[in-house]
């Protein structure tokens, strides 16, 4: 079922995709400057819903949240923390956010934004500190999933709704939670993977950031499919860290030490990995990605002959989508519990409708944030 809501809020529509007793899996597009590439986004979700509507689907039943009693007149003080700024992908994601939020004079007083620095102790910190100073609500990316949730649960207490965005918690105290179902982003690499290689070959593999769910989620639908190969075999595997300079020197280390392995899942903006490849004189391989990053996605789009590889994505808008949500519990609006969104996805056939070569290496594409945001952010 498809269905659509136009919510209190400017040029914002949502499309909800329901699929038999799945939960709710919502895809919001926001500013119409970029309604050509939404369009592509929607037909490649949808795609791969269908493709791996299994792997997206969750046995916990569709809950809506009444939120009624966080009712508040506008203007309303928001509490932001961002969770880590450590890569491109997550300091554009903060961008995001504060960009939507300035959108927003007439509805927001104010905005307390934290940093965490990828520390759960401070992350705690920071949260204790938005419930003194009383904020109307909270958004928060856990760094942890389960060292968060006694300090989420003593927010709700204290009648301060809080949505989870992009990284959720162990249990159920929080108000809603907006995520890319991470476990089946890490499957649809994986599947690619196995396909191109024909269910055998020896692969490298470069995780995420260690001790983060997310990260951890994506691993885990990965082997999940590797699990079921018995000709896969992982041969090399350490973590990237989502940054390229970490990326390339993994990747450089593991092509020394085995020099032609069959294929490769990386969790991973891409293009660190490809200059490892170039600079150690490897033949190009299949790359399972998880990038809309533009510096990969320039090399893919000038080099189509020599590369092959899919981009299994988790968009950077994922933070306005909280904002969006943050702004409809205050108003009373009833949420979904947990809504998740399908990963997009970027092929040789459209990462050219994608890729911005007026526009920095660290930009990820499939985003709301303006051309002049972007140049300031990463400098060029």
């Amino acid at each position: 079922m498809i269905c659509v809501d136009i919510l209190p809020l400017p040029d914002t529509i949502t499309l909800r995709v329901m699929h038999g007793n799945c939960k709710n899996i919502l895809l919001i597009f926001l500013r119409g400057k970029n309604m050509k590439k939404l369009a592509i986004v929607i037909c490649a979700a949808l795609l791969v819903f269908c493709v791996f509507g299994v792997a997206f689907a969750v046995s916990k039943e569709q809950q809506v949240v009444d939120t009624s009693r966080f009712k508040k007149d506008p203007p309303w003080v928001i509490g932001y923390d961002i969770y880590w700024l450590g890569n491109t992908w997550s300091a554009q994601f903060a961008e995001e956010f504060k960009q939507a939020v300035s959108m927003y004079d007439q509805l927001v007083k104010d905005v307390v934004i934290t940093s965490s620095e990828g520390s759960t102790e401070k992350q705690i910190k920071n949260i204790e500190a938005m419930i003194s100073k009383k904020v109307d609500i909270i958004i928060v990316t856990p760094n942890s999933t389960k060292g968060l949730a006694p300090v989420i649960k003593k927010a709700l207490q204290a009648n301060i709704p809080v949505v989870l965005n992009a990284a959720g918690v162990e249990g159920d105290e929080y108000t809603t939670f907006i995520n890319v179902t991470d476990r089946a982003l890490g499957k649809a690499m994986a599947e690619w993977l196995v396909n191109e290689l024909d269910g055998n070959g020896r692969i490298f593999a470069i995780t995420g950031l260690p001790g983060l769910g997310v990260a951890e989620a994506r691993w885990d639908g990965a082997m999940e499919i590797f699990n079921q190969h018995r000709k896969i075999k992982v041969v090399m595997k350490d973590a990237g860290d989502w940054a390229d300079p970490k990326t390339k020197r993994v990747v450089s280390d593991m092509l020394a030490a085995y020099p032609r392995p069959d294929g490769i899942w990386a969790d991973t903006p891409g293009l660190g990995m490809i200059e490892a490849f170039e600079e150690a004189g490897s033949s190009f391989i299949p790359f399972a990605t998880c990038s809309d990053n533009n510096g990969f996605l320039k090399y893919w789009a000038q080099h189509k002959s020599r590369v092959n590889a899919i981009g299994v994505t988790k968009p950077v808008w994922l933070s306005s989508i909280a904002l969006d949500y943050a702004f409809r519990i205050l108003q009373g609006n009833p949420v979904f519990k947990d809504n998740f969104i399908p990963p997009c996805v970027v092929t040789e056939e459209n990462v050219d409708d994608f890729v911005r070569f007026d526009l920095p290496n660290g930009y990820w594409t499939l985003c709301h944030l303006s051309d002049e945001r972007a140049k300031a952010l990463f400098g060029e």
